[in-house]
């Protein structure tokens, strides 16, 4: 039971629960992540990892979430609608090899004005069929390599409002 975590002054969740090989379920809602600036690596290689809640957690302070659930081979749905990523710049690998994953859901307000790599975020995430990045703003991104590589069964995506690339 982590619901008694005092998380009040830490500044970094990364690597918490990495490689918890037999981690299936984890409750993070009562962590107090107002001072949280990264996220790196915090769920990776949890690979029977099903269901993760985060609640309404206050991320106002983060700035990466680089390979956050890379390797979570199990997980079926994440929810990162109440995430504010106004300080995000790194959001590479996120997804990186959530082979089960079917639903990411971001909110209308997901804001990804400050990201500059979204490198791998969705690569291998085999089994999603649709995704909705219409609230992405790319407008800093650099580097977008392999975002979508082995998405098999990717169906539906919307990317309307990414900014053109520019190849010069």
């Amino acid at each position: 039971n982590i619901s008694n975590f005092n998380t009040k002054n830490v500044q970094s969740l990364r690597l918490l629960f990495y490689k918890c090989e037999k981690l299936i379920s984890v409750d993070i809602s009562n962590f107090d992540t107002s001072k949280v600036t990264s996220m790196h690596y915090l769920f990776a290689n949890c690979s029977v990892i099903k269901t993760i809640n985060f609640g309404y957690m206050n991320t106002a302070s983060l700035n990466t979430m680089k390979n956050m659930f890379g390797y979570c081979h199990r997980l079926e749905s994440i929810d990162l609608s109440s995430f504010d990523t106004s300080l995000v710049t790194n959001m590479g690998w996120m997804f990186f090899h959530c082979y089960d994953i079917k639903y990411i859901i971001f909110s209308e307000s997901y804001n990804t004005s400050n990201v500059i790599t979204m490198y791998s975020m969705f690569s291998h995430c085999k089994s999603i069929i649709s995704l909705d990045l219409s609230s992405f703003d790319t407008t800093k991104v650099t580097e977008m390599c392999y975002m979508f590589n082995n998405c098999k069964k990717l169906k539906y995506l919307d990317i309307s409002n990414f900014a053109p690339l520019n190849l010069t």
